[in-house]
């Protein structure tokens, strides 16, 4: 009775919206009315967000309140990528979507896996993960580093497990490194490996660029090889002016409707029909604006600071979310560093380097957070905005993840790509 009130409640609106879309899309498939199929979307209230999901906030081994290592990036076009899986990922993935039936993650919607490094917070949740995984896809891609075939090959081989979907493992192999030849590859699998390019960056590691591009580098976790991801969202197109368009149309007695296609194809420069060739095209949009920067989030691994890192701070730099572990508190540097890990000070530093416009902090020790000790918390924040000085030296937003916290990544306003 509760869900048929609830459904009975919810018909106006879906009617609604129905109507909206059945409105406005008569008025999108003219290609001079000026609107985009996102501005659309967006007034509707149906266009997907880029969100980050933290499905796994705690270090080295759950705790009553975390689970170990694990995080979705949901992509605008339905698709999500997955950082790390931690025991009782899958697990994880279920209880938020049981907790949130209205945004849930779609397990179909997960094909690929990236994983920062091989230590057990963050990857013995991979087999079970894949057979969840392996129930909804069609196909299934985990990257890693070296010897992530093996770990998988492996598991799969003792455990008598076979696929009914394909899986592609990608190992990205430093310069010192080479395939397993040795390897006995399933029929269900295909096994590559990629090398790092001349400035030591890992790209095109996601196959869809027009949607996000993930480039990957070498960060300093100690005696274990880590890394550090960037998803790159490519810039989109300005608004463009509608009237200008029409207007320049009409005095070259041109068709507006082929300026528009033209300008949608983001073409640098063109001819008009009485051979006026075109070179500035921002005259042609709102405020002379032709495109917006995509959005860039930048996931690391386990690392302590280092020059190593360089690399990798170079790919993350100008990133609007840096996501870094803080796994000990500043008094205790010296131990996270010997460990090859990060103190809350080490990750605002780093953010402050990047110039990033936010910082989430999670990887914390079991020993925080236990019972009703929430002081930790303000501390660590605290010791992040002070960047291991003595004055506030990041000013960006700092957030500490929980389990199923989640966080959106808010478009740019429109400026000039430069």
């Amino acid at each position: 009775e509760k869900k048929r009130r609830s459904t009975e409640e919810e018909k106006p609106a879906r009617n609604f919206r129905i109507r909206l879309f059945y409105s406005f899309s008569l008025e999108i498939s003219n290609p001079t009315c000026g609107h985009s199929v996102t501005e659309f979307l967006n007034f509707a209230g149906l266009q997907r967000k880029m969100e980050l999901i933290f499905l796994g906030t705690s270090a080295g081994s759950p705790t009553v309140d975390r689970n170990v290592q694990s995080l979705v990036l949901k992509l605008e076009n339905g698709k999500a990528l997955m950082i790390d899986a931690g025991e009782g990922t899958q697990q994880q993935l279920l209880k938020y979507n049981n907790a949130n039936s209205k945004a849930k993650i779609k397990i179909s919607s997960i094909e690929t896996v990236f994983l920062t490094h091989l230590h057990g917070d963050h990857l013995f949740g991979v087999p079970g993960l894949l057979c969840l995984l392996d129930a909804s896809n069609s196909t299934l891609r985990i990257v890693g580093p070296y010897g992530l075939c093996e770990f998988i090959l492996l598991v799969l081989r003792i455990s008598k497990t076979e696929l009914k979907n394909h899986l592609t493992i990608v190992e990205l192999l430093t310069s010192t490194e080479e395939k397993d030849s040795k390897l006995e590859i399933p029929h269900f699998v295909t096994y590559e490996t990629r090398h790092q390019d001349v400035d030591g960056v890992w790209y095109d590691l996601y196959d869809k660029k027009h949607v996000v591009q993930v480039t990957a580098a070498q960060i300093d976790h100690a005696n274990m090889p880590c890394l550090a991801y960037a998803v790159i969202e490519p810039p989109r197109s300005g608004k463009i002016d509608a009237t200008a368009v029409r207007t320049r149309a009409s005095e070259a007695n041109d068709d507006p409707k082929r300026i528009f296609t033209l300008l949608r194809q983001q073409v640098s420069s063109f001819f008009l029909a009485d051979g006026t060739q075109i070179d500035d095209i921002s005259q042609f949009y709102v405020d002379g604006i032709t495109q917006i920067r995509g959005r860039k989030v930048a996931i690391y691994g386990d690392n302590r600071p280092s020059s190593f890192n360089l690399r990798a701070t170079k790919m993350c730099h100008g990133a609007d979310i840096l996501v870094h572990e803080a796994t000990l508190e500043n008094a205790l540097q010296d131990t996270a560093f010997e460990r090859g890990h990060s103190t809350p000070g080490d990750a605002g530093a780093l953010a402050n380097t990047l110039q990033a416009g936010s910082l989430i902090l999670w990887h914390f020790s079991p020993r925080y957070g236990s019972g009703d000790d929430e002081d930790w918390k303000e501390t660590f924040v605290q010791q992040a905005r002070m960047c291991n000085t003595d004055v506030v030296t990041y000013h960006g937003n700092i957030y500490l993840a929980y389990d199923f916290f989640s966080s959106p990544i808010q478009k740019h306003t429109p400026r000039i790509c430069t």
